[in-house]
């Protein structure tokens, strides 16, 4: 059976996949709560986004994958929060 920590701890190894970990470093105050985290490293990859020259510019490229990773974490994330363990 898996545990809510196991399944905690994997989104968190995906997060860390996903965004790097200079921003998983920065969201490490959320630890406990993926969900939150999930959306502060949104709003670190729009940031990086931001600054993207045009909408070919590599960095925008990359943000768009990683908010469509970030989005699809998310709901795992909230699969996880609601199922009764």
């Amino acid at each position: 059976m898996i545990t809510k920590n196991q399944a905690n701890r994997s989104i968190t190894q995906l997060l860390c996949l996903i965004i790097g970990g200079e921003k998983s470093k920065a969201s490490a105050h959320f630890a406990f709560n993926p969900v939150e985290r999930i959306q502060f490293c949104f709003k670190l990859v729009q940031q990086d986004m931001a600054e993207a020259k045009s909408m070919e510019d590599p960095i925008y490229a990359a943000g768009k994958r990683q908010v469509d990773s970030l989005e699809s974490l998310k709901k795992l994330a909230q699969l996880v929060r609601e199922v009764e363990w």
